[in-house]
């Protein structure tokens, strides 16, 4: 699988990726940027390899909440979707992902409550020093029957297309794994990410969500989905990362961005 491995961007984050055969992925990722830790990744890929005419699709979620021991900070609340994929232009193999860091609370010395938009290109690196943690594959499987609650669970509906639906159930309360049914374009398939549990009404009043998923196996086409519910207005504001391989000249159209409102489905 081509994603696995270690992958370092210009910032000189460290991102760890294992991709299984149905296109899931878990991982860790270290910061250089911010607040500083080792969080979770979860997301899908393509399950077909990357050729030199095209990429392998990919979105990844992440939640920056540390995995390790250090002091708590206002971004342990955020969360990030990524869409991209994985290019090879001869010798060389590069991550080429868009990045939308959602920020619920606002981090003094940070940019405020937002999404944060940004492009990054991540290239193999596979001396760099990583934490290694247990999959969250593992953790996920095992958490799987706690079926705790959260605000954002049960049925959503997109308020302009009823028929973009997704279900999320949140499985694990302290990193906030979570597993979603979602139905998109006439397809319906699973989807992993995360939600903050550990948001309260009378503190940032957002909650953070990231899901990605494969959409349709047969084009290879990879979705993220990342932004937030607001616990006033009990609607949820997400953005949508598209993402297909394409030939290196086509790369500037691998992801296609879309701004989805979701409310509580009736009954």
């Amino acid at each position: 699988m081509s994603v696995n491995g270690i992958w370092r961007n210009s910032y000189g984050s460290v991102m760890s990726l294992k991709q299984e055969r149905d296109g899931r992925i878990y991982g860790s990722y270290q910061s250089t940027t911010g607040s500083t830790g080792t969080y979770y990744v979860l997301g899908y890929a393509d399950t077909r390899d990357q050729t030199p005419e095209r990429g392998q699709s990919l979105a990844l979620s992440i939640f920056w909440h540390s995995i390790g021991n250090e002091p708590a900070d206002p971004s342990w609340h955020w969360v990030s979707g990524q869409g991209g994929q994985l290019l090879e232009e001869g010798p060389e193999r590069k991550l080429l992902l868009m990045h939308d860091m959602v920020a619920t609370a606002a981090f003094p010395g940070q940019n405020g409550i937002g999404r944060h938009i940004d492009k990054l290109i991540f290239t193999p690196d596979p001396g760099a020093a990583v934490v290694h943690v247990e999959p969250a594959l593992g953790l996920i499987e095992r958490a799987g029957t706690k079926g705790q609650s959260a605000d954002f669970s049960g049925e959503w509906v997109d308020s302009n297309d009823p028929s973009i639906r997704i279900r999320p159930r949140l499985l694990d309360a302290r990193f906030g794994f979570t597993q979603a049914n979602l139905s998109l374009d006439g397809f319906s398939c699973a989807a992993w990410g995360f939600i903050d549990s550990h948001t309260r009404q009378d503190d940032c009043g957002l909650q953070a969500i990231s899901f990605s998923a494969l959409l349709d196996p047969s084009s290879g086409e990879t979705v993220s989905l990342s932004g937030w519910l607001d616990l006033a207005t009990g609607a949820a504001s997400l953005t949508l990362f598209r993402n297909r391989g394409t030939s290196p000249a086509l790369s500037y159209t691998q992801t296609c961005v879309d701004q989805l409102r979701f409310v509580r489905a009736k009954g």
